[in-house]
């Protein structure tokens, strides 16, 4: 089967877009394993954060990935994928034309760094269950964890974790994935 693909190393990227790109190469380095929409949001959150840490702040995604009390998700991923039950080998994210109304494919981003960086993420945490993930992204002092202390203590009025706080703060999460071994 043959995919559209868009590329440039500075493009910001649709997330669903990224997200089925996510699932394909999951399938290729982890075709026994399980995937699941909430596994899915963790490993796209992972891959914006590698990427914002590995080029400076620059964010492949837009959007913004928004706190919730089950971890943080990418708004837009999380209502392409809502309807899935299970494991989501086969399903992909669609886009719909404002205009009409009519679901088209989404063009799969091309960029190599991507690529790399989801590489990168499927080898060291594509295989780590659901619950390894959560603990990962929500440790104590990373990103997440940040943004629900700022909107419990009522000092911000967003859920959005900003990409400036995400790159200062994703090492916690991986001295958690670390400290878990």
């Amino acid at each position: 089967m043959a995919f559209k693909t868009m590329s440039s190393s500075r493009l910001r990227y649709d997330p669903r877009a990224v997200a089925n790109l996510i699932l394909e190469m999951f399938m290729h380095y982890h075709a026994d394993s399980p995937i699941d929409k909430t596994k899915l949001q963790s490993l796209l959150f992972l891959v914006n954060a590698r990427h914002l840490t590995l080029y400076k702040g620059h964010s492949p995604l837009k959007g913004s990935f928004e706190a919730t009390p089950q971890g943080p998700i990418q708004p837009s991923v999380a209502k392409s994928f809502s309807n899935t039950i299970g494991h989501i080998y086969t399903y992909r994210a669609r886009g719909i034309s404002l205009a009409t109304g009519a679901q088209y494919d989404l063009d799969l981003p091309s960029d190599e760094k991507l690529n790399d960086v989801i590489r990168q993420v499927l080898c060291h945490a594509g295989a780590l269950s659901q619950k390894h993930l959560q603990a990962m992204i929500c440790a104590e002092g990373g990103p997440w964890h940040y943004t629900i202390c700022k909107i419990i203590k009522r000092e911000v009025v967003t859920t959005h974790i900003r990409d400036d706080v995400i790159e200062k703060l994703c090492s916690k999460m991986i001295i958690s994935l670390i400290a878990d071994e």
